[in-house]
């Protein structure tokens, strides 16, 4: 029934652990859902939360408008926000790959094949480490927006880490199950994500011209410490492109690099001034989001008329102080609302504020990951699970959910599979210096 298959937009897994030395992890899946044409709602019986540590995975119950974790935040559009949240024991400290998978995908987007019938698949990869206590990314922005046609946007999809993990983005594809992506995904071609700031900029265009409708896009945001992964959450992120006259032009008064590096020096003040203006907009508001210590930041607005042309200012104004000093940036993002009485959109400016005068640059190891996109299939498999997006000679490793090695072989594009008996399994694939891909499989 198509009402019964188009209801799930967007959404991410968030891992908080309860305290140090704690296995027990605080886990919520958010999602964006569609309220239009369709009575189904997130979670039901077709679902699975998988903890990624072997135990059996769980169902979520059904989330609507008569339970507190449910709201509608746009009826027009047909847009609601639900999730779930559980407490799980893990039994040592190692890493773990949560996974959520539910049908289905909400019907209307138009850069993956008959979305409809395309299962909807998030997952979150994090380590245990001793003294720390693991902390998804909190990020500052949602996985949805709205923006207009013929108009260049840009959205933030930035976060702060709790353990000063540094982090970088990536733009993925969106899956339908454990590596494996949508059917058909089409990536439009100018859209963009600033690795260092998060920020996502994107012409409106796809295929050539610049259409009404839903389009699906993923990003990945990457916990490192130093050269050493920690985490990642991947996101399915939602554009809805209307035909809202809106046009909203922001600037600034900056000279910055291409990631918008501040860098304030201990003891000093830093002010950045933005203009935003919309010759259609009948309100502009402006609103800042930041990683950066409240008592360190502070932010105005007041109206301006430059050629008889109303503009909203921005002035943001940052002091750098001993107890904020650190190598990673701070994100601040400037988000300023264009409003008219039929439409809203937003568009971002994001800054990289630094404290101490370096420059943060991606590890080697994620800039591998990134030009390696690799793929593992079939899954479940049989007799040979095929490797896509390695080079060179790779060795392979199978163990039980216990750790216990079952197979073990150098691998090019493939790992036999015939030898190993019926059951969950991890996959883990390794160069001469790194583990390049950890992941679960499913042998009948």
């Amino acid at each position: 029934m198509q009402a019964e298959a188009t209801h799930l937009r967007s959404g991410q897994i968030i891992i908080n652990q309860l305290t140090i030395g704690s296995r027990t992890c605080r886990i919520t899946v958010s999602v964006y859902t569609n309220t239009i044409n369709t009575s189904v709602l997130f979670g039901g019986t077709e679902t699975l939360l998988d903890f990624g540590d072997g135990t059996t995975p769980i169902t979520i119950p059904e989330i609507g408008p008569d339970n507190a974790n449910y709201k509608v935040i746009d009826p027009v559009l047909g847009i609601a926000t639900a999730f779930y949240t559980i407490e799980h024991t893990y039994a040592t400290s190692e890493s773990y790959h949560v996974s959520y998978s539910e049908n289905n995908r909400n019907g209307s987007i138009l850069n993956i094949d008959h979305p409809e019938d395309t299962p909807f698949f998030l997952e979150s990869f994090f380590r245990l480490v001793p003294g720390k206590r693991y902390e998804s990314p909190e990020f500052l922005a949602e996985p949805f927006f709205i923006a207009a046609i013929q108009e260049t946007f840009s959205y933030s999809l930035a976060a702060k880490d709790t353990n000063d993990y540094s982090l970088f983005y990536k733009l993925s594809v969106p899956k339908k199950g454990w590596n494996i992506p949508v059917d058909n995904f089409r990536a439009p071609e100018s859209l963009k994500l600033n690795s260092l700031t998060g920020l996502l900029t994107w012409d409106c265009i796809f295929n050539g011209t610049s259409t009404v409708g839903e389009y699906l896009f993923s990003t990945t945001v990457y916990q490192y410490d130093n050269t050493s992964l920690i985490g990642y959450t991947a996101r399915d992120v939602q554009v809805i492109l209307t035909d809202s006259e809106l046009t909203g032009r922001v600037s600034d008064n900056a000279e910055l690099n291409e990631n918008n590096r501040v860098y304030i020096p201990e003891g000093k003040t830093k002010s950045i001034r933005l203009f935003a203006e919309d010759d259609k907009a009948t309100e502009i508001l402006f609103s800042v989001y930041s990683a950066f210590e409240k008592s360190n930041l502070e932010f105005t607005t007041y109206d301006s008329v430059r050629a008889e042309q109303k503009i909203k200012v921005c002035l943001i104004k940052l002091n750098s102080t001993n107890e904020i000093l650190r190598n990673n940036p701070y994100i601040i993002i400037a988000r300023a609302y264009f409003k008219n009485d039929d439409d809203t959109i937003v568009k971002d400016v994001a800054y990289s504020i630094y404290t101490r005068d370096v420059e943060l640059s991606e590890p080697v190891v994620l800039s591998t990951e990134e030009k390696n996109v690799i793929s593992i299939y079939p899954n479940p498999v049989r007799d040979f699970l095929k490797i896509d997006g390695i080079t060179g000679t790779n060795v392979g490793i199978v163990t039980d959910q216990q750790g216990k090695a079952i197979a073990e072989q150098n691998v090019h594009d493939s790992i036999d599979l015939r030898s190993v008996s019926p059951g969950l399994y991890i996959v883990e694939i390794k160069n001469a210096s790194r583990t390049i891909l950890r992941t679960k499989i499913i042998k009948y």
